[in-house]
Formats: structure tokens, C-alpha cells, sequence
């Protein structure tokens, strides 16, 4: 079906938050702190257990990364080193934090959100898809081409003329 590429997107993002979201239920139920939206991974789990501190500091520095990136996925110059500069860390350091928390490389999240938001302004708006394409961050219309058609499965067009509600 056409619209499992798009569906599976969707899908990929609610579970990051389901999962950002049960771990900082877990932590309100240990702790009783108050609530803060935190990512929880493997490696964060093993330094709750030692207790050492480290594991708040890895969510809120995952956060604070999916924040900026969801902020700034429209921006075409957005870049590992721009995202790096903005939490004040390494780049490989946040590219190799962000890939073993997520599970993709930011290039190819990045890519995602991009689409996602092409996405909805293909259904919600009548506006040109070389226009699309540049509000949702791609400096190149061959770029978003080839990421639309590999992510949902067709061409940006064909997912307009069958989705988006006739006039």
C-alpha cells in the first residue's frame, strides 16, 4: 500500500517519544521529581544503576539535541556542526551519542522530519512542490525527489494527486 512508507515515518517518531515518555514516567514513579521529558538508552540505564548522575546528564543532552533538530530541520544549512556548536559538545561525540540513542544517524533523522513536514504541506497547501521542498529544508529539489520517492514510496506528486483532498 502507498501510504506505509509515510505511515511507517509516523510510526518511527511516535515510538521515539512513547519510549522518551515511559522513561520519564519510570523516573517520576522511583524519584518523584517532577516530570522531564528524558531519553533513555541502554547505556543511560546502566548509570542509573551505579547512580553516578551521568544518565540525567546524557537525557537532558539528547533532548536538548532532538529539540534543537526539531526546531531547525527547515534550516538547509542545519549541520552535525551546527547542532554540536548548539549543545556545546563534540561533534563525533554527539553524532556517536545520537546514533546509539536514536538508532539512525541525525543525517538520516534529519532527512525524515524534512519529509514528514513536505508531507503535510503537499496535503494542507496547494503550493508548488519545488516551494515545498525548500520550506522543509532541502536546498536541492533533486535531494528531496530522491528522499521523498526513498521514504514514502512515491514521488511527491503522485502522493499529492492521491491523498491530498480534491477541489
Amino acid at each position: 500500500m502507498i501510504t506505509r512508507p509515510c505511515q511507517d515515518l509516523d510510526a518511527h517518531l511516535l515510538k521515539e517519544e512513547i519510549r522518551a515518555l515511559r522513561a520519564s514516567v519510570n523516573r517520576l514513579h522511583q524519584t518523584r521529581q517532577p516530570f522531564r521529558p528524558v531519553v533513555e538508552t541502554a547505556g543511560t540505564r546502566e548509570a542509573d544503576a551505579r547512580g553516578d548522575g551521568k544518565a540525567v546528564q546524557l537525557d537532558s543532552l539528547i533532548s536538548r539535541i532532538l529539540d534543537y533538530l526539531h526546531r531547525q530541520y527547515a534550516d538547509s544549512d542545519l549541520s552535525l556542526v551546527r547542532v554540536a556548536k548548539a549543545v556545546g559538545k563534540n561533534e563525533k561525540y554527539v553524532a556517536h551519542l545520537f546514533a546509539r540513542t536514536i538508532g539512525e544517524r541525525m543525517r538520516t533523522y534529519i532527512t525524515r522530519l524534512r519529509v514528514r513536514h513536505a508531507c503535510e504541506l503537499l496535503l494542507q497547501t496547494d503550493r508548488a512542490i519545488q516551494e515545498i521542498a525548500r520550506e522543509s529544508g532541502f536546498a536541492h529539489s533533486a535531494h528531496f525527489r530522491q528522499s521523498f520517492r526513498r521514504i514514502v514510496g512515491v514521488a511527491a506528486s503522485e502522493y499529492r494527486g492521491i491523498f491530498a483532498p480534491q477541489k
